[in-house]
């Protein structure tokens, strides 16, 4: 019995260490990042818009998540996925998605979407445009 008792002491004392050792190694943020891609990715796939509109306009944790799940519809076959992921990065002014915007922009696919995104993005899209022109100039 006093085998098992110590056995167990030093199973919980290892999980505490564990524990402890997680959340001392992965920051808050993280962590919270973490969490809410859980719950978006968790939930059927007609919920996941209406979850990553509420992030938007939460925490910066969740912002990042839900910036990153529309980056990835960007690259979907889904035409209208596509296109709400580029106005909602727009709405958001995604800095991080400017040069995936540009991308689609040069590729010519959904084009007209593509620029109302870049011009709700507004000023920090400017300099990408100008460098695409330049690039592309005929």
């Amino acid at each position: 019995m006093s085998m098992r008792r110590n056995l167990f002491l030093v199973i919980l004392a290892l999980t505490y260490v564990s524990v402890v050792l997680t959340f001392v190694i992965i920051d808050k943020s993280t962590l919270a990042k973490l969490l809410y891609r859980y719950e978006l990715e968790s939930v059927r796939a007609s919920a996941k818009w209406d979850i990553a509109r509420q992030f938007e306009n939460s925490n910066r944790a969740a912002r990042e998540v839900a910036e990153e799940w529309y980056l990835r519809r960007i690259e979907t076959a889904n035409q209208d996925e596509r296109r709400t992921a580029m106005m909602r990065l727009g709405k958001m002014r995604s800095i991080k998605s400017i040069t995936r915007l540009l991308e689609v922009l040069r590729s010519g696919n959904d084009v007209g979407y593509c620029i109302q995104a870049l011009r709700e993005i507004g000023e920090p899209a400017i300099d990408g445009l100008v460098e695409m022109l330049k690039k592309h100039r005929c």
